[in-house]
């Protein structure tokens, strides 16, 4: 933003905005992109307030804002920590086996111009408030705990870190397991999420990739630092002609574990899904 913008609630910008510290092109600047709100945050002692949690997108970072009408600064007061650290510092390349990138399979550094930043957040709300954010163009989701600093100033601390497989192995309608990759429209595009949602009584995580489906991911103090999730995880696929690819939902009883093939319908209730079926002469497979 810039001093010539249009006045904001807090009233007109100072002064222009400045690169992010971590753009070695310094062309790269802050981008607000998604935002919720954690109540009840405590500032000092026993200072409780509502905030407004921000993915700054382009300097890879969480802001966060005050939210006090009374405050002469407000109704958004940045309580950001000066030190905030980046949520991605590193990324996971998984690339296509149908559209070569010339990417390797692998962790490397991630350098903010790339802009493979944070991007969709959810908060869980409660005693402690933690934060599930995703990447933009890659397949990682994080989970961050809401900390104080000095100065009632906010950052945040790791917590998880969940790697989503971007290619995996379904089984086809006879049970027959075949390879799936969902198109991208960029060879180094990866699948992202953005829609990120978290179910505080269940204790449940539901990520939405966009070019894959739904995962239902149910976690709880057993749940390690470092999660891989695979395709078993999809509840709802995305679906090309109006016809899903696929959906597995793993029931568990005191009794026995069962895979049903299912979509989410109401609340307490499972509607069944026909899968695809092959035409004999080839497997499934995923289009663009």
């Amino acid at each position: 933003m810039l001093a010539a913008d249009q006045p904001t609630p807090a009233g007109v910008n100072p002064a222009a905005d400045q690169p992010c510290v971590d753009s070695d092109s310094q062309e790269t600047f802050g981008c607000f992109n998604n935002v919720d709100i954690a109540y009840g945050v405590r500032l000092g002692s026993s200072l409780r307030v509502d905030v407004a949690v921000v993915s700054d997108r382009g300097c890879d970072r969480l802001r966060f804002f005050k939210i006090d009408p009374a405050d002469p600064e407000g109704p958004l007061v940045d309580i950001t920590a000066f030190d905030v650290p980046r949520v991605f510092p590193a990324r996971y390349d998984q690339p296509s086996p149908l559209q070569p990138s010339g990417a390797i399979v692998g962790w490397r550094d991630n350098p903010m111009d790339d802009q493979n930043t944070v991007y969709g957040l959810t908060v869980t709300q409660g005693d402690v408030n933690e934060v599930f954010v995703s990447q933009r163009e890659r397949g990682l989701v994080r989970q961050l705990q809401i900390v104080l600093a000095p100065g009632d100033r906010l950052t945040y601390l790791v917590t998880r870190t969940f790697l989503f497989d971007t290619s995996f192995s379904l089984p086809d309608a006879r049970g027959v397991s075949y390879e799936w990759t969902p198109c991208r429209e960029a060879a180094l595009e990866e699948p992202q999420s953005e829609g990120v949602v978290f179910d505080r009584q269940a204790q449940t995580l539901y990520v939405a990739f966009e070019t894959i489906g739904l995962y239902r991911l149910p976690l709880d103090a057993s749940t390690p630092g470092f999660v891989t999730v695979t395709g078993e995880a999809l509840i709802e696929p995305v679906r090309s002609f109006g016809r899903p690819y696929h959906a597995s939902l793993t029931m568990k009883s005191s009794s026995a574990s069962t895979t049903r093939t299912a979509i989410p319908g109401e609340t307490t209730s499972w509607r069944p899904v026909v899968r695809p079926t092959p035409d004999g002469s080839s497997k499934p497979t995923s289009k663009g």
